[in-house]
């Protein structure tokens, strides 16, 4: 079966060398590589001969839905795996993931970020074991999307308008097309998330402000904060299950709803002045810092 990866990185040369140096072993027929950026061309191009690897390089920031309308064209596998440049994980999860893949399904695996001492850390791997929470709950079909990892065959790739969260526009369009989006909680890949408050604050209005302007295309979103009030029996149902799965999150649910109240404000006001947040500010994290996960 043919399988490839594309990868998306902006500025990171470790992450773009990080893959093309385990591309053989993630037993993967192509990998195409979309990066943007500062980066040194020479290096990556050495890394690159004798593999079945296309760079698709800007030097100037295009954003990820575009990149991955560009590298639709050159996509030619029956599976396609789609990859943060920033994202670790055991090799060998490509192949199970291939094995175990049905004929009309996205795959997402669970994400768990790399350990930080930071408050904004903390809070960041808080909202994540909510995530890891609501795609675990099976009365939560929309909920459904993941945007560090998703494998999917190519008839749910399509061509998406210039959103924020590309992930979560390719899962809805799947689910309103009849195919199903399985979590296997099982398989899990590593992510680092923001180190200072202010910018996993930036963060979170740019992943709500794409929340909002999914419900103009689909009439709704995968957003557990956006959709609380309005289902708040299975919004409290699936706290619940969080704080039996992770009781030591108990503690960071007072600053992670303020923070996240406050997200959604500024979020929501931004839509309404049409701010855009297509070409985002990076945040640093523990990854910036030497941090050789």
């Amino acid at each position: 079966m043919l399988s490839s990866a594309v990868i998306f990185s902006y500025g990171s040369q470790s992450d773009v060398e990080y893959y093309l140096k385990n591309f053989e072993k993630m037993g993967l027929e192509s990998m195409i590589v979309c990066t943007e950026g500062d980066l040194d061309l020479t290096r990556i191009d050495k890394l690159i001969q004798g593999k079945n690897v296309e760079l698709l390089f800007n030097r100037e920031r295009i954003g990820k839905s575009t990149a991955y309308n560009n590298a639709l064209k050159h996509v030619k596998s029956s599976i396609v795996f789609l990859i943060s440049g920033d994202v670790r994980f055991d090799p060998l999860i490509i192949k199970i993931m291939e094995e175990s893949m049905e004929e009309d399904e996205i795959v997402i695996p669970r994400v768990v970020p790399f350990e930080t001492e930071s408050l904004a850390g903390k809070i960041a791997s808080f909202m994540w074991n909510v995530h890891d929470t609501c795609l675990d709950s099976d009365d939560r079909v929309y909920m459904k999307s993941g945007g560090e990892f998703q494998a999917l065959r190519t008839k749910g790739l399509v061509i998406m308008p210039r959103v924020i969260n590309d992930d979560e526009y390719i899962c809805l369009n799947a689910l309103s097309s009849g195919m199903k989006v399985r979590y296997r909680r099982d398989l899990v890949v590593r992510n680092w998330v923001p180190e200072t408050l202010k910018e996993l604050l930036n963060q979170r209005i740019r992943i709500n402000f794409g929340h909002m302007e999914m419900k103009r295309y689909f009439g709704k979103n995968s957003s557990l904060s956006l959709n609380f009030i309005r289902n708040i029996r299975k919004s409290l149902k699936i706290m619940e299950k969080h704080l039996l799965r992770y009781p030591k999150d108990m503690r960071y649910i007072l600053p992670a709803f303020v923070l996240e109240i406050a997200s959604i404000a500024f979020a929501f006001m931004d839509l309404k002045r049409s701010r855009g947040h297509l070409l985002w500010d990076i945040v640093s994290s523990s990854h910036d810092f030497g941090n050789s996960h």
